[in-house]
């Protein structure tokens, strides 16, 4: 049940923004399937194999604590998976030749979507994990800023690299910060009595939330404006 309301409250994040684009020059649907599936099965697999090597680097370095938290979030989880979640948006993009803003964002999206949906499902343990999943939906908003500053930096070519700059950097490390805050927090709970520290990264996991969801507002601001230009063409 509640992996099945992960689904459908994910779902809303993204079929509306395909459904309000306007039809000159639509993006046909198999290709946001295509990006979908892309971030579901392949990247997902990848990424899960290649962070078993990371893993395996951090045993050898000998890496605990803090410094153990930081490697994991940023290496390990932030840069495989935006890496080939930024590669698989790629490949979707020179099938499908996309022409507007909304395109590149529902592409990208896409594969986020895809990854998040696999990712997501497997640690949904009831309704309520689902439904804080569902409205956060890390993964599809990440992608959903990298599709627009990627458009940005194409409309732009040879120039505006500076958007392909922040089309990687900020999901990187928004993502990293967010999974520092997640693997951090895990041994927190664990302890029966909080030091200064603890109390500290609590606080920030905090202020976190509070910042990503000013990130989701201006996130859908922009797609909405992208969606309206989509409607005006002729």
């Amino acid at each position: 049940m509640a992996t099945v309301l992960f689904f459908i409250f994910s779902l809303i994040w993204y079929l509306p923004l395909y459904f309000r684009q306007g039809k000159t020059d639509k993006l046909p649907f198999k290709y946001c399937l295509l990006a979908i599936f892309l971030g579901m099965v392949p990247v997902f697999i990848v990424s899960v194999a290649v962070q078993v090597l990371w893993g395996l680097l951090c045993s050898r370095l000998g890496l605990a604590g803090w410094a153990k938290y930081v490697f994991d979030a940023f290496l390990t989880a932030a840069l495989t998976e935006e890496l080939f979640k930024y590669a698989a948006a790629l490949f979707v993009i020179k099938k499908a030749k996309p022409k507007r803003m909304i395109d590149y964002a529902l592409l990208f999206g896409g594969v986020g979507l895809g990854f998040g949906l696999t990712e997501s499902a497997i640690g949904v343990i009831n309704v309520a994990n689902a439904i804080f999943s569902s409205i956060m939906a890390f993964h599809l908003f990440w992608q959903y800023f990298m599709g627009l500053e990627y458009y940005e930096y194409k409309k732009r070519a040879p120039g505006g690299k500076i958007h392909l700059v922040l089309a990687l950097l900020v999901p990187f490390l928004m993502h990293g910060m967010n999974d520092f805050f997640a693997f951090s927090l895990t041994d927190i709970m664990k302890l029966k009595q909080l030091d200064d520290l603890s109390a500290i990264t609590i606080l920030g996991a905090l202020v976190w939330i509070v910042v990503f969801l000013v990130f989701i507002i201006y996130i859908l601001i922009r797609l909405n404006k992208a969606v309206k230009e989509s409607r005006e063409k002729p």
